[in-house]
């Protein structure tokens, strides 16, 4: 993963929203109530005027596909986790449930899910279970055909795991 030195110059700190260009020509977004803080990934960093900061650069999503075990959803979900907090990693993670392994997203809460982490189940795979909709998490997406929805994801080069 590349990452970017940006410097903060905006001029008057009493600006709600700020916009910096590393040297690579990536523009990354500020926001501020008192001072900037940059929006990297999921944190949030304190930047003072003239400070360099590197930063992770938009990279496509890791996607990790639980399928076979229903035990690789929560070891999906401990995965996500981690390419979370490291900062060499994307910061965006789709965790893609379907086949046998749809049988644990009934007993996945909100709260198990991580910030950052978008879970997809497959509605062909719930079906298939008689599994209702309904009785999912409400953070919990569904899509007709997982296997359809991984290969889009791809296409737009998403970073693809089969657990």
């Amino acid at each position: 993963m590349s990452e970017a030195q940006v410097r903060f110059d905006a001029s008057d700190v009493g600006l709600r929203t700020y916009r910096a260009r590393s040297a690579n020509g990536v523009v990354v977004g500020f926001r501020s109530n008192d001072s900037p803080a940059i929006i990297a990934g999921n944190r949030d960093q304190s930047l003072m005027k003239g400070q360099d900061m590197t930063v992770r650069e938009d990279h496509p999503p890791v996607i990790l596909h639980a399928s076979d075990n229903p035990l690789d959803v929560g070891r999906g979900l401990r995965l996500c986790r981690q390419i979370l907090e490291d900062p060499k990693c994307s910061n965006r993670v789709l965790l893609v449930i379907n086949h046998h392994a749809i049988t644990a997203a009934p007993d996945l809460s909100n709260e198990d899910i991580p910030s950052g982490v978008s879970v997809y189940a497959c509605e062909t795979a719930l079906k298939h279970h008689s599994i209702s909709p309904e009785s999912l998490a409400s953070a919990i997406r569904t899509v007709p055909s997982g296997i359809v929805f991984l290969a889009e994801q791809q296409r737009s080069k998403a970073w693809y795991i089969r657990l």
